[in-house]
This record gives structure tokens, C-alpha cells and sequence, in this order.
């Protein structure tokens, strides 16, 4: 997706990302999510990565996906998790928003489930 597409998604997951050694967990999430995207048919939601480390290395992983967007920030030292939340929160296009750590996989139906309980319950806040 760029910031041109007329379709906004629905829900934007937040992930914070560092280190080298994380990039398999990357992979690993971006290839559960293409396949909800494809077996499951819920693909009314965007990734944003957001990466803090002293140079960019995941911008060539996101960028092979239209419905994943990449922020980066320099942080030289320890990792600010809130920070890259925050950064990757100013981009989110959807309406609701679920951050999610790059080594988990949410479960079958969980994402359209959050979306529908949210729209449900725009007051109440949902996390899981």
C-alpha cells in the first residue's frame, strides 16, 4: 500500500522491530498474514513495521508486500518499544489499531474477530 490508495484498511497491526536476529520472526509473520490474506479472505487490514536500530535492515522484507508500510528510527542504544509504537501509530491508516509483537501469530479468525468486536464496541478498548 502507498499513502495514495483510496482503500484504507479497517485494522493496522503495529509491530516494533530490531535486530538482525529478529528478521526469521519477520518472515515468519509476513508470510501467516499473506495466508490469512489468501485462505482465510480477511485482508482488510495493513502491517506497519516499524524498525529501531542504527541502520535500516527490514525496509527490503516490507516493502515485497502492497498492504505492508515501513517506518524507521534511529536508536542507537536500547530498544524504545513505546517510541516505535508511537512512530508506526502517526502512519496507521485504519480505523482500529492492534500492536503486535513480530514473534507472534494471531490465530485463525482472530484479526476479523477484533475488527468486528471493536465496531461493535468502539468504546471499549480490546487487546489479545
Amino acid at each position: 500500500m502507498n499513502p495514495t490508495d483510496s482503500a484504507m484498511p479497517t485494522l493496522s497491526l503495529l509491530t516494533a522491530y530490531r535486530g538482525k536476529h529478529r528478521e526469521t520472526n519477520l518472515r515468519i509473520l509476513l508470510r501467516w498474514l499473506q495466508r490469512i490474506r489468501k485462505t482465510e479472505g480477511f485482508a482488510d487490514f495493513e502491517l506497519i513495521v516499524a524498525e529501531g536500530d542504527t541502520a535500516p535492515i527490514v525496509r527490503e522484507i516490507s516493502s515485497q508486500h502492497e498492504w505492508v508500510r515501513y517506518v524507521f528510527t534511529y536508536m542507537p542504544h536500547i530498544l524504545n518499544k513505546s517510541v516505535l509504537l508511537n512512530r508506526s501509530a502517526e502512519i496507521a491508516r485504519g480505523a482500529f489499531v492492534i500492536p503486535l509483537d513480530v514473534d507472534l501469530l494471531p490465530a485463525k479468525g482472530v484479526l476479523q474477530l477484533h475488527v468486528e468486536l471493536a465496531a461493535a464496541s468502539p468504546r471499549c478498548l480490546l487487546a489479545g
